[in-house]
């Protein structure tokens, strides 16, 4: 009988996630230069990593994990990322602005978040970026059953957090877009 096996943590489901996009960004952009691409091996040594970390892995402990930006859906980051700057648009060193979004009908009658009570209310989220950032409760309900969400603390915490290690060009923050550039990749 196969021994079941614990669950990944999400850390480390991120920290997997994050080498898939960098190694499909390195096919393009070498399929953009013209250049030579071995992305078989890269994903072969991906896998190979991934098999001895979680062969050599510790049993996990229970203990819960520290929500960190690499934790965050690619969609979901792009969104709190807007909100984070929407908050801190008079500057870092004052206390950041609520930032509300209220839920609407679009195109097709598809829901989707809008900012409230703002000159560019015209931004509009889709569910699928914003339902990650609730269940990870980066956005709370303002009253229960409303259709109102706002920024929380622990969101405002987590962007300023994403903010400082991007001002200290961490090579480990997730990458922006996996669409090279035509400069280097």
């Amino acid at each position: 009988m196969v021994k079941p096996s614990s669950p990944v943590p999400t850390a480390l489901k991120a920290e997997f996630q994050e080498l898939a996009r960098r190694i499909v960004r390195a096919d393009r952009a070498a399929r953009i230069g013209g250049r030579s691409q071995n992305t078989i091996y890269a994903i072969g040594k991906a896998l190979e990593g991934a098999f001895k970390r979680g062969r050599d892995m510790e049993a996990d402990d229970g203990a819960p994990e520290s929500l960190s930006w690499e934790m965050v859906p690619p969609r979901a980051r792009e969104a709190l990322h807007f909100l984070g700057v929407f908050a801190r648009r008079d500057g870092a060193e004052r206390a950041p602005r609520p930032v509300r979004l209220e839920r609407e009908f679009g195109p097709a009658e598809r829901p989707g978040w809008l900012l409230a009570e703002s000159e560019q209310s015209d931004r509009r989220f889709v569910s699928g970026a914003i339902q990650p950032l609730v269940r990870l409760g980066l956005l709370l309900p303002v009253e229960p059953g409303g259709g109102m969400i706002e920024l929380s603390e622990r969101g405002m915490a987590l962007y300023d957090e994403y903010q400082r290690r991007r001002d200290q060009h961490d090579p480990t923050l997730p990458l922006e877009s996996i669409r090279p550039s035509r400069v280097g990749g």
